[in-house]
C-alpha cells in the first residue's frame, strides 16, 4: 500500500468529524434550532510577549493572565462540549513564554484535542521543537513580516538577528516533522502593511520551496491614520500578481502538490480614500488541487484571473 494512499486515508478519517460538524452547522442555520457545537476555540492567555512590535498593541496588556487551572479547564470543557472535530488555538502575547504550555500540549494529546498556537518563532530551537512535536500538535503558526531582515526586524523589536532565528526555527520544525512523521501544519503568517507589502512576493517564493509550509496573509487592523496602513501607489493587484503567477506556475505548471499551500490573495478593487488605500478583509486561498477535475478547471484560467476577476 502506497504511502500517499495511507496519508490520504488518515486525512479523510480525521476530516469526518469536521464534516459532521459542518453539516450540523448548516442544519442549525436553516432550521433555527441548535444542532452544532463549536469547531474552533480561540484562547488568548495574556498580552505578555518578548517583543514589542511596532504594529501591535497587545503586548502592553500583560494583565490579567489566564491561570494554569483556568486554561486546563477550558481544554477539558471544550472536549466535553465539542467531542471530536474541533481545534483549540492559543495566542497572546507569546505562547512559548506561557509556563503551562507543555502541560496544555500533554493534556490535549491525552484527550485527542487538536491544539495549535501562534508564535513569533524565536523559541523554536531544536530542543524546544523536539519537545513540542512529541505531543503531536495540530498546527504551529509563525508570525513573519518579511524575509528581508531589515524590514522584518524594524517592525518586530527588539529582535537583533531575529529573522535568521525565525527561519532556522521553521527549518527545525520541518526537520523534526519529517524525522518523526508528525502531522503538524506549519503556517507562516504575515500582516500586510505599508512597510512590507512590496516584499511579500519574496516571502511566498522563499517558502514555495517547501510543500509543507503554508503562507497566510492577514490585513493590518489599526486606528485611522496609523502609518502601517498601505499608502503606496501600487495596487494590491500589481503587488500580488507576482505571488499568483508563482503559485500558478508551481501548482499547475510543475504540478508540485502543495508548493504554495494556503497562499492568500486579495480580491476585488482596493477602496481609495484620498491617497490612502486599505487592504480588503476578504482573503482567498490558493491550494494545490487534490482532484483531477479541479485541476483541469483551474488550468483554463490563470490564478490572477481567478482571484482578481469580478464576481
Amino acid at each position: 500500500m502506497s504511502t500517499d494512499f495511507v496519508r490520504i486515508a488518515k486525512q479523510c478519517a480525521r476530516g469526518i468529524p469536521y464534516l459532521d460538524k459542518e453539516l450540523r452547522r448548516r442544519l442549525s442555520i436553516s432550521t433555527g434550532r441548535v444542532f452544532a457545537t463549536p469547531t474552533t476555540y480561540y484562547v488568548i492567555f495574556s498580552g505578555r510577549c518578548n517583543l514589542a512590535c511596532t504594529f501591535c498593541e497587545i503586548y502592553k496588556d500583560v494583565d490579567p493572565i489566564l491561570s494554569r487551572e483556568a486554561m486546563l479547564r477550558i481544554i477539558r470543557e471544550a472536549k466535553q462540549l465539542s467531542g471530536r472535530g474541533f481545534n483549540v488555538s492559543l495566542s497572546g502575547g507569546e505562547p512559548t513564554i506561557y509556563k503551562p504550555l507543555y502541560e496544555i500540549l500533554e493534556l490535549t494529546q491525552q484527550l485527542g484535542v487538536n491544539f495549535g498556537f501562534t508564535t513569533n518563532g524565536l523559541s523554536l530551537t531544536k530542543r524546544n521543537v523536539e519537545r513540542i512535536l512529541s505531543y503531536d500538535p495540530f498546527n504551529i503558526n509563525v508570525s513573519l513580516e518579511s524575509v528581508d531582515p531589515k524590514i522584518n526586524e524594524d517592525l518586530r523589536r527588539p529582535m537583533p538577528d531575529g529573522t535568521r532565528r525565525i527561519l532556522d526555527g521553521i527549518e527545525n520544525v520541518l526537520a523534526e516533522k519529517k524525522r518523526i512523521g508528525a502531522r503538524v501544519s506549519i503556517i507562516v503568517k504575515a500582516t500586510i502593511m505599508e512597510q512590507n507589502y512590496r516584499t511579500l512576493p519574496d516571502l511566498v517564493q522563499y517558502f514555495g520551496k517547501h510543500s509543507e509550509v503554508q503562507v497566510n496573509f492577514q490585513p493590518f487592523v489599526g486606528v485611522k491614520n496609523n502609518p502601517h496602513w498601505g499608502q503606496g501607489f501600487e495596487s494590491p493587484e500589481s503587488c500580488f500578481s507576482g505571488n499568483l503567477r508563482f503559485a500558478a506556475r508551481e501548482l499547475l505548471g510543475n504540478r508540485q502538490r502543495g508548493a504554495v499551500r494556503g497562499v492568500r490573495a486579495l480580491r476585488g478593487k482596493s477602496p481609495r480614500q484620498d491617497t490612502r488605500w486599505r487592504w480588503p478583509l476578504w482573503p482567498r486561498t490558493i491550494r494545490s488541487p487534490g482532484l483531477g477535475r479541479a485541476k483541469a478547471k483551474l488550468r483554463h484560467r490563470i490564478a490572477i484571473d481567478v482571484y482578481f476577476s469580478k464576481r
